[in-house]
């Protein structure tokens, strides 16, 4: 009886075998897919935190405080909002910035921040608001955009652009795009494309044409070039430069002129020409001076003296011209001559009134010559 239980057995467990390699042939059988989780790029939130990096030397290299942010660690960018920093050179403090969010990037160093930023370069106590300030520690770089102000007021100079780029360690910044500076002490404005302010010898450079005004005075120059030293209160042009001055209805062309703010001189080292529309006047010299506190201009080497009204002409080695009295006087080897009664006179010293339109001529040996 075993026997026969066992032989059922085997035939049952056959058949079971049998069943499935039939149903097999005739099924394919797809395992399910294995769920694979999606890739996620490590973050850290930060929230009032107070970041720091250090060089290799263990110097540190800023001092960032954010009220809250995100880092990716996979990037090493950090970004975030309600900004406060503090950027250093080999440990010590060179600038100080607050705005409403940020970029810290590790890996090159460099930070951005954004929305009314307000800053200071500490060695030189200079004030800085912009849109966006970058600042890059491997290359010693600072860069603002938007409207720029940047200000030394214990100086009274203030400069505003567009655009800004300079190096902390250097002391020289650049700022391009309707640019203005404004000083205090004197009042001087000037208007330039680009120039550089080179504050440790405080010199402001343009290489673009600039203009300088003192709109008070009624007073400006305009040239191709030119560099103010506001320590020295100097103002050099260069290339093509014009002057005019509305209240003294006088004008200047030449090619090179300093401009004394303090004593309110301008120096002519070469040629020019100074012109009074309404006098009818046109002067030419070699050099000369201009005083506008005296309200004078002295003119040295070549002078000639032409007065379109009454179509005479005055040449001589200097002279000096009086403009509020008007009185236009010449000295050495002089010269007067007048087209109307074909006059000519030679003599030492010449004096002008150009108000009467008078003319009178001296010396040791005057000789006159009509021709009637």
């Amino acid at each position: 009886m075993p026997k026969i239980r066992l032989a059922i057995g085997l035939v049952i467990v056959a058949g079971i075998a049998l069943a499935i390699w039939f149903v097999s042939s005739f099924v394919s059988f797809t395992p399910p897919p294995i769920e694979q989780e999606e890739a996620v790029t490590p973050k850290s939130e930060i929230i009032s935190a107070t970041l720091r990096e250090f060089d290799n030397q263990g110097n540190l290299i800023w001092e960032i405080q954010a009220q809250r942010g995100e880092y990716r660690q996979d990037r090493r960018i950090a970004d975030i909002e309600g900004v406060k920093g503090k950027f250093f050179d080999k440990g010590k403090l060179i600038l100080e910035a607050q705005g409403k969010r940020g970029t810290i990037n590790q890996t090159n160093q460099e930070i951005s921040i954004e929305g009314k930023v307000q800053g200071k370069v500490t060695k030189e106590d200079i004030d800085i608001t912009c849109d966006k300030l970058q600042w890059s520690s491997p290359k010693d770089l600072i860069q603002a955009t938007g409207k720029i102000t940047f200000a030394q007021k214990k100086e009274g100079i203030t400069v505003r652009g567009e655009k800004l780029e300079g190096k902390l360690s250097q002391n020289t910044y650049t700022l391009t795009q309707k640019v203005i500076v404004t000083t205090t002490k004197p009042q001087l404005e000037a208007t330039s494309e680009a120039i550089t302010w080179d504050v440790k010898s405080q010199k402001i450079i343009s290489d673009t044409p600039i203009t300088a005004r003192q709109p008070k005075e009624k007073r400006q120059l305009t040239a191709s070039q030119g560099t103010w030293d506001t320590k020295n209160q100097l103002v050099e042009l260069s290339g093509k430069v014009e002057g005019t001055d509305t209240a003294m209805d006088v004008s200047i062309v030449t090619d090179k002129l300093q401009w004394h703010l303090k004593e309110q001189k301008v120096t002519l080292p070469n040629s020019f020409v100074v012109k009074s529309g309404s006098r009818a006047l046109t002067i030419t010299a070699q050099t000369g001076t201009a005083l506008f506190k005296q309200q004078q201009i002295d003119l040295v080497g070549e002078v000639q003296a032409e007065l379109q009204t009454d179509q005479a002409t005055v040449s001589a080695d200097r002279v000096n011209w009086q403009i509020p009295s008007q009185i236009v006087t010449a000295d050495g080897g002089v010269r007067y001559s007048r087209t109307a009664n074909n006059l000519r006179v030679r003599g030492d010293r010449a004096v002008a009134n150009l108000e009467a339109q008078t003319v009178q001529v001296t010396g040791t040996d005057v000789i006159s010559e009509f021709t009637p």
